[in-house]
């Protein structure tokens, strides 16, 4: 597993670690014999002798000590810095070492690199047998398995502030002579900021910008560590809304089948509608409400530079009465015409049915009148008796300020 070091750019802790290698090195001897033979040439002979008089643990050669790092301030920039000691110093016994990191990044025989860019930055140490001799075997190294085909162990990560910038939400824009009020959100960098309007106005939340859509205004962010960010916005030009309301005539005057709709034109969406009757909706240009009785009924429309306009309507009725009374009935049980039907007597479940006879005595009472044949009128009497054809007189009192409806109702068999 890869050691790896990572840091905020303002704090620097070892995130990752493996337990570090102890190396128990046997005290060597290394003598050189020297052989002559033809045309001069020398050829070196290595004999490494293991006295086991006294055993020496060292540390590795190839172990860090210490680290110190800077971190990127301001975003995109290279400003990052790595600093390496070992354990054991050149001084101490000579290495090879070389950094690799992004974007093709390379350093060789440094232990200090600079102008760094964010990103991961891979140190590699070998030390030989031979000192300084990358050619002799591997005598230790940060390498997984000591091998040159493992991975350095060693990886230290350069991070970066995100880059500086900013929600700008313009308000107070209700028509086109209006002025904009601007609310500015700052995100990233290092707190606090700085801030400075092309217009001179230095307050990140400013006033009176005016509405132009060629000449955009530039608002400088500056951060605790000077990295600066430019961004230009363009005031929208806004017209002031219309509303158009529309509705129908309510079919009778105690029904409640009523609708009204609100459409918006112009303004800044979307679209915040409070109506009289206590709903509330959210679109980006209309709103309806149904199931109105007659009457007045207003919008307050709010759109989101928080501009806000009011229009209503007065929803009107038909003044005829709301039921309507069929004059006959066929209780044949053929299934067409088997009961009396009274036309939106729904609307009056307070409603009184009363019918006689032709000698005044009452036949059948009903309140809740409904057009099924469990409960309306469908020929029998109050006992369940079959009544014989012909004119029956009714009475129909709503349980309203109406006068009582009179009328006959005749049974056909």
């Amino acid at each position: 597993m890869a050691r790896q070091w990572s840091a905020t750019p303002s704090t620097a802790v070892r995130i990752c670690s493996i337990p570090q290698k102890i190396c128990s090195l046997f005290l060597a001897s290394i003598f050189y014999i020297y052989l002559l033979i033809s045309m001069n040439r020398k050829i070196t002979i290595i004999f490494l002798i293991c006295i086991l008089v006294n055993t020496i643990s060292f540390s590795q050669v190839c172990e860090i000590d210490s680290i110190s790092y800077t971190h990127v301030d301001c975003f995109g920039s290279n400003t990052g810095s790595i600093s390496v000691t070992l354990l054991q110093p050149d001084s101490v016994y000579q290495k090879t070492y070389w950094w690799t990191g992004p974007d093709g990044f390379y350093a060789n025989q440094t232990l200090n690199i600079s102008n760094l860019k964010a990103g991961d930055y891979v140190l590699t140490i070998i030390a030989n047998i031979v000192p300084g001799d990358p050619s002799s075997p591997i005598w230790d190294s940060n390498l997984q398995g000591d091998s040159l085909g493992g991975a350095p162990t060693d990886t230290i990560r350069i991070y970066e502030n995100l880059q500086i910038g900013a929600n700008i939400i313009f308000t107070n824009l209700c028509d086109n002579n209006d002025s904009a009020s601007v609310v500015t959100q700052i995100y990233g960098g290092t707190p606090p900021y700085s801030t400075l309007w092309s217009n001179g106005d230095t307050a990140r939340n400013t006033s009176g910008l005016l509405q132009n859509t060629l000449t955009p205004y530039t608002l400088t962010i500056s951060d605790k560590n000077n990295c600066v960010t430019n961004i230009d916005t363009i005031v929208p030009s806004v017209s002031a809304m219309n509303i158009l309301m529309s509705n129908n005539v309510v079919s009778c005057k105690d029904d409640s089948d009523g609708w009204v709709h609100a459409r918006v034109y112009n303004g800044t969406p979307p679209f915040s509608f409070i109506w009289s009757n206590g709903f509330n909706f959210i679109d980006k240009d209309s709103s309806s409400i149904r199931n109105l009785s007659p009457g007045y009924y207003f919008v307050d429309i709010t759109d989101s530079m928080g501009c806000i306009s009011r229009d209503s309507v007065n929803v009107l009725s038909n003044p005829a009465k709301c039921i309507k009374v069929f004059d006959a009935f066929s209780p044949n049980d053929d299934d067409v015409n088997e009961f009396w039907k009274i036309d939106n007597i729904d609307v009056y479940p307070q409603a009184l049915i009363l019918v006689y006879d032709r000698n005044g005595k009452q036949v059948y009472r009903r309140r809740n009148y409904k057009n099924t044949y469990a409960d309306a009128f469908s020929g029998r009497d109050q006992n369940g008796q079959i009544l014989a054809s012909g004119n029956y007189y009714y009475i129909i009192d709503l349980g309203n300020d109406d006068n009582v409806i009179k009328g006959t109702v005749t049974i056909v068999r």
